[in-house]
């Protein structure tokens, strides 16, 4: 090795937080302070892709064990996972409630961890969409057939009676097959109280929901009332945790906690935390001279 570079500066407009080559040593991603991420072609120095952009600092990227995905962390505390040779997203933001520090993928290139600074402080697992080829014949009827609207070849449309989708999803449903398409589509039409929390994983909503309201941040909870807006619990504890915030005295956040608690008593009127809450929010100095009990 002579020690020469190899092509001219990589560059970015503000620092470079980090370097991650691809497997086949051909290319290299970069993550920079001045909000994008590029990728690189490693024996000429140019850029392959369009930048990758994110609302404030990209703290790191990393290239998927196969090559074709690229994760990227941010300041802005979203992950985003994109085609490695298009340089396209193909996942919407992955929020943390925080600047997300750090990104790798699991070896199988499924699964994504990010480390997370606070308030969260904590690591985060994404499954990593995939579309394995070739695309089944019937997924096309499927959209057709949820959306009530069929396209003919001269872009004309029709629409689709309801019969259409319950003749195909008891056709799928049917389907022995094991393939990611199939396991999507039965997930799909799976009754939404009792399905896994994705096609792919193993625990159920009501269970991932549980362990979120154990976990009992701000950032679970938020999590565990957007995936059962009803639940009493999450809704109560989310209430406390707003009261009860390490920041400046805001008025608004009594009506935050309170409107959260009004929420949980509505689907449980029993639910003493919620109680709780309402009464700090609504007599805040009597409840500070006489502690509340709940029944």
């Amino acid at each position: 090795a002579s020690g020469e570079a190899l092509s001219h500066p990589l560059q970015h407009a503000r620092t470079v937080q980090a370097t991650h080559f691809s497997p086949d040593g051909r290319r290299v991603v970069t993550a920079s302070l001045d909000h994008t991420a590029r990728i690189w072609d490693v024996a000429t120095g140019e850029p392959l892709t369009p930048p990758l952009r994110h609302d404030d600092q990209v703290l790191d990227a990393r290239y998927s064990p196969d090559g074709r995905r690229v994760a990227t962390a941010s300041a802005d505390g979203g992950v985003r996972i994109w085609d490695a040779a298009a340089g396209l997203p193909v996942t919407e933001p992955l929020h943390q409630n925080g600047a997300v520090k750090m990104v790798c993928f699991s070896p199988d290139s499924q699964w994504i961890a990010a480390g997370c600074a606070g308030p969260e402080n904590g690591a985060r697992l994404w499954l990593v969409p995939s579309a394995p080829q070739p695309i089944p014949s019937w997924l096309p009827e499927l959209g057709e057939a949820v959306a009530g609207l069929s396209i003919g070849p001269h872009a004309t449309t029709h629409r689709l009676p309801q019969q259409t989708l319950t003749e195909l999803k008891a056709r799928l449903m049917a389907n022995k097959q094991t393939n990611s398409f199939i396991r999507m589509a039965q997930w799909f039409f799976a009754d939404r109280s009792m399905r896994t929390i994705s096609p792919f994983a193993s625990a159920t909503v009501i269970e991932y929901v549980k362990q979120r309201i154990e976990e009992n941040t701000r950032a679970s909870l938020e999590e565990a009332i957007r995936l059962q807006p009803t639940n009493a619990v999450a809704l109560a504890r989310l209430a406390t945790a707003v009261l009860r915030a390490e920041s400046a005295p805001d008025p608004r956040r009594a009506l935050e906690a309170a409107h959260l608690a009004r929420r949980a008593l509505r689907f449980d009127p029993d639910q003493t935390q919620a109680t709780e809450v309402l009464v700090q929010t609504e007599h805040p100095k009597s409840s500070e001279k006489q502690p509340t009990t709940g029944r």
